[in-house]
């Protein structure tokens, strides 16, 4: 039988074995549970005495963390699933825009899961054809930026509840037709909301 200290850094190595494996898909949730669930039984075999009360408060908090894990799964696939036909709409109302050739992507990055999910999410923009697209916060001007939110909110305007929208620069560096087109869309917008 191992000691205290044996067991301890066998309990300890096991945890972080198990917190390594990231989520992903359910078998590797499954896996994590199954190897705590394991070092747990070998934990009361051991050691009949042990205060049960830590074992118990760290198999609730574990599967609250696998239910996150799993949840969040849920909403980055949702995530995913909906940024397809949000860029769809997108591209053609800032085709609208004046952005005839412009490319708009979502690139998704696993961070670790929280109640808000387990990714985070750049906009990649490119407003030229040739141009590759890359995150929009470092190479759009705020005309552009500007005219991506009206876009944005035009696509989103009957789902959300945000009911003031204030744009800095929107009518930046266009003219004519372009000039034209924002301002339709501002009016289109201003049915919905209260434009500043």
């Amino acid at each position: 039988i191992p000691d205290n200290n044996c067991c301890s850094h066998a309990f300890i190595n096991s945890v972080l074995l198990a917190n390594s494996i990231k989520q992903g898909n359910s078998y590797l949730i499954n896996a994590k549970k199954d190897i705590i669930n394991k070092v747990i039984k070998i934990l009361k075999n051991f050691y009949p005495n042990i205060s049960m009360n830590i074992v118990d408060d760290f198999l609730i908090v574990e599967d609250e963390n696998l239910e996150l894990e799993k949840e969040a799964q849920k909403l980055t696939a949702s995530r995913k699933n909906a940024s397809s036909e949000l860029e769809k709409a997108l591209l053609a109302e800032l085709a609208s825009l004046g952005f005839k050739k412009c490319r708009f992507e979502w690139s998704f990055n696993a961070v670790e899961p929280t109640p808000c999910g387990a990714d985070e999410f750049d906009i990649l923009f490119s407003a030229n054809s040739g141009e590759r697209v890359l995150p929009l916060r470092k190479i759009a001007s705020s005309g552009e930026r500007s005219r991506l939110f009206l876009a944005i909110k035009n696509v989103l305007a009957r789902v959300d509840d945000i009911p003031i929208v204030i744009f800095d620069e929107i009518d930046a560096n266009i003219g004519g037709e372009t000039a034209n087109k924002v301002g339709a869309a501002l009016q289109d917008l201003g049915k919905y909301r209260q434009v500043i």
